[in-house]
């Protein structure tokens, strides 16, 4: 008798060991269907950046300097970053980005 209720436990736990991998699979899986969907979302997400950034050059909110050689560039109250290109790169320029808070105030 003891020995046939320890083989029925025996089975109960396999059984609720095997539910739990079999849940743990599945849990799995919807993670990396979830990471698939995600990668999705990111790669459209990064394809609209080209066409906002040349509507954002057509509304004159981003302009491009090129500075001229051998003078400083104009500091101005504006927020600029300048993007240093390295020496192994083949370009040998320096390139101003400006980004307009306001373009229409720009425009008077």
């Amino acid at each position: 008798m003891q020995s046939e209720r320890a083989e029925v436990d025996i089975r109960m736990f396999r059984a609720q060991a095997e539910m739990r991998r079999a849940e743990a699979i599945a849990c799995q899986q919807e993670m990396k269907a979830k990471v698939a969907e995600r990668r999705a979302h990111l790669v459209l997400a990064e394809a609209e950046i080209p066409p906002a950034i040349a509507l954002a050059f057509r509304a004159g909110r981003i302009s491009l300097r090129h500075p001229l050689p051998n003078r400083r560039p104009v500091e101005d109250t504006r927020r600029t970053k300048t993007a240093r290109c390295s020496p192994n790169s083949g370009a040998a320029t320096d390139i101003s980005v400006t980004v307009n808070e306001n373009p229409r105030s720009d425009r008077r």
